[in-house]
């Protein structure tokens, strides 16, 4: 009986001590900072210091690290809140690769004892067509080495240079469509040409190579003569103009017809360029003018001009009035 009144003594002053919450490692979404590229052809490039140890939270804007180039030292801004978790390549490093890991970043309240460094900081390798172009058949590569070898006899010498002789010169572009041409240097020589002094004109070179059926081209409907008038003949006109007669002159109307020159020429030549005056222009006063001379009546009369004397003329004027001018003839008479 005493000895269970004394376990219910004890058990009434024990103390109730609440379970202790089991410690975990929380660890959130970590980011892998790479090294930057400061330039589009940058591909390499060094950390010369870090601003910001491991643990140290920084905002964004903050500077990170200075990356060094061949050119300058330029400052790496965080571009959001965040812990520096690892710094994986530390200040110094030189001809690290654009794209390399260089430090691990974390986030507020993130347990940084359970950061990894990845296994892998060298930059990723870039991604390679899944889908390879299909080889070409082997009945498609027949078909075309047959296509090329049937190919027109124009298209085959195309770019072949060839000798062209002719009897007489032949024009640059002339030249040029022979030489594009599938004739022969024996077929161009033979060609008779219908130009100047029996030149040949590419429509000479066309009608050869079947290309035209006339080698005047649209002009193949007029009669062109090179001695006489282009188009049509005057006897293919409608209506003949009247020939006029021939007036064989007598002596009085050859003397009348001197006489009449001879009297034009001792006329005066017209002149050829009629010269006219070109008035003067007006100055700004006489236009000021022009414009007042309406408001001339509502103006004052003018006043008398009133001469004022100047400072030395007051001066000599005062001077003869302080001391007048003895007559030296008073009293004589």
């Amino acid at each position: 009986m005493r000895t269970t009144r004394q376990i219910v003594s004890v058990l009434r002053n024990a103390r109730v001590v609440p379970p202790r919450p089991a410690v975990s490692n929380v660890r959130y979404a970590t980011t892998n900072m790479a090294m930057p590229a400061m330039s589009p052809t940058m591909t390499e490039g060094g950390i010369a210091s870090w601003k910001k140890s491991e643990g140290e939270s920084f905002a964004a804007g903050d500077v990170l690290l200075e990356v060094e180039t061949d050119k300058a030292t330029i400052d790496v801004e965080a571009q959001e809140d965040g812990v520096m978790g690892k710094i994986v390549v530390q200040a110094g490093a030189q001809k690290i690769p654009v794209g390399q890991i260089i430090a691990v970043l974390a986030e507020e309240g993130d347990d940084l004892s359970s950061i990894t460094i990845p296994e892998t900081t060298s930059p990723a390798a870039p991604e390679q067509p899944k889908h390879q172009p299909k080889q070409q058949p082997k009945e498609e590569q027949k078909a075309a080495e047959q296509k090329a070898r049937e190919q027109p006899r124009d298209e085959r010498r195309h770019h072949e240079h060839k000798e062209i002789k002719h009897s007489k010169p032949l024009f640059p572009s002339v030249s040029r469509l022979l030489q594009e041409s599938s004739l022969s240097t024996d077929e161009i020589s033979k060609l008779k040409g219908t130009g100047r002094h029996g030149m040949l004109t590419k429509g000479d070179v066309l009608l050869a190579l079947g290309k035209v059926k006339n080698r005047y081209g649209s002009a193949e409907k007029y009669n062109v003569d090179v001695m006489g008038p282009s188009g049509k003949r005057l006897s293919e006109r409608g209506v003949a103009k009247e020939v006029e007669k021939k007036v064989v002159l007598d002596g009085p109307a050859l003397r009348r017809l001197v006489v009449g020159g001879m009297a034009k020429a001792t006329q005066p030549a017209h002149p050829i360029i009629h010269h006219e005056t070109t008035p003067l222009p007006r100055s700004p006063d006489f236009e000021f003018d022009s414009i007042l001379a309406p408001y001339a009546a509502l103006l004052p009369s003018p006043q008398p001009e009133v001469k004022i004397p100047s400072k030395d003329e007051l001066a000599s004027s005062e001077g003869h009035l302080a001391h007048p001018r003895k007559d030296q003839f008073a009293g004589l008479y």
